[in-house]
């Protein structure tokens, strides 16, 4: 399996890779804590999903690892925020609040 270590205490190990398009496990330190599945393009990283097991939801782990992504890869990260999921909804509303965010259309987003 292949490693991706964000920072120092996030990692992405990746289950599935097919040409860009990227499913991973997110481990903080050495706890598996959820899934993202990611497209990885020159210009952007598309968010397809984010996934925090229950016992590690909020308390920061979604931020941490977008920001650290966006670190990782020196890319904006895009996504596309689900309409019929309300934890997603105030995740990403609290999330934009106070970052540089441009609504591209419908309910797809781009984060610089």
């Amino acid at each position: 399996m292949n490693r991706i270590n964000l920072n120092n205490n996030y990692s992405l190990i990746i289950t599935s890779e097919f040409e860009n398009f990227l499913d991973t496990k997110i481990f903080y330190e050495s706890m598996e804590i959820g899934e993202l599945l990611l497209t990885i393009r020159k210009e952007e990283v598309f968010i397809r999903q984010i996934s925090i097991n229950e016992c590690y939801r909020r308390k920061g782990h979604s931020t941490r690892v977008v920001d650290a992504l966006m670190e990782y890869f020196k890319v904006p990260v895009s996504l596309c925020v689900s309409k019929h999921s309300e934890s997603a909804i105030k995740f990403w509303n609290s999330y934009f609040s106070n970052r540089d965010v441009q609504r591209i259309r419908g309910n797809i987003y781009k984060v610089a």
